[in-house]
């Protein structure tokens, strides 16, 4: 593993010639200065961007329209369903569903247990979120919104803490917090195979081409 950032990373997106790196630093206690930068793959630098280098990576081409209708963009994640869409869910539970255009077309609560959603992960209109504090990872689908099917529970081992996911060749990449370990599942058969284990907690992971870039509590590392 290699350590590409160590400040206070709060995000990683992927863009096409590595990840931008969202990062915070509290200047007092009501005041966060918020920076973005760039790791590039091919000069294997950091360098500074702007933020619309950070909204266009994580919203699309639509980005502009989106995040104005977005209070606190950082925070909300995202997955694209089809024909363009953008899901964006936030960790209350509140959530939208845009137009390749940048308009609403569908706003609601995403929650279990009256908790809001970690992750999210898209495979077409079926997409899944992570639920760290139930320890479960449920499938929904679009337009209907309905829940379709749950794995893990506050009962059981199937995951821990689940935080980040991603799609991948029909198999969901779960994070999990608690058992700092990188879980895939098949999202045909529902098994799971472990990827990667660390020593620390992993909250994202993300494929840029053939690279492999994760959010750990310590900074951010390339696989």
């Amino acid at each position: 593993m290699l350590k590409i950032f160590e400040d206070n990373a709060a995000e990683i997106v992927a863009v096409p010639d590595g990840v931008v790196i969202v990062s915070q630093e509290q200047v007092d206690e009501t005041q966060a200065v918020v920076t973005y930068r760039l790791c590039s793959f091919r000069s294997g630098q950091a360098m500074p961007v702007t933020k619309d280098v950070y909204l266009r990576g994580k919203f699309g081409d639509a980005y502009a329209a989106i995040a104005v209708q977005l209070p606190d963009y950082i925070n909300y994640r995202v997955a694209e369903l089809s024909e363009g869409r953008l899901l964006c869910v936030y960790p209350t539970g509140e959530s939208a569903i845009f137009s390749a255009d940048g308009f609403i077309e569908w706003r609601g609560m995403l929650t279990y247990q009256g908790h809001g959603p970690s992750g999210v992960a898209a495979f077409g209109d079926s997409f899944w979120l992570s639920y760290s504090q139930g320890d479960t990872i449920v499938r929904y689908r679009f337009p209907s919104m309905r829940e379709e099917l749950r794995i893990g529970s506050a009962k059981d081992a199937a995951f821990s803490r689940p935080c980040g996911l991603c799609a991948e060749n029909g198999r969901l990449i779960v994070c999990n917090t608690e058992s700092c370990c990188v879980e895939s599942v098949d999202t045909e058969t529902f098994s799971v195979e472990r990827l990667y284990t660390f020593n620390e907690p992993v909250y994202q992971l993300v494929r840029c081409g053939r690279e492999t870039v994760a959010l750990l509590a310590s900074g951010v590392y390339q696989l």
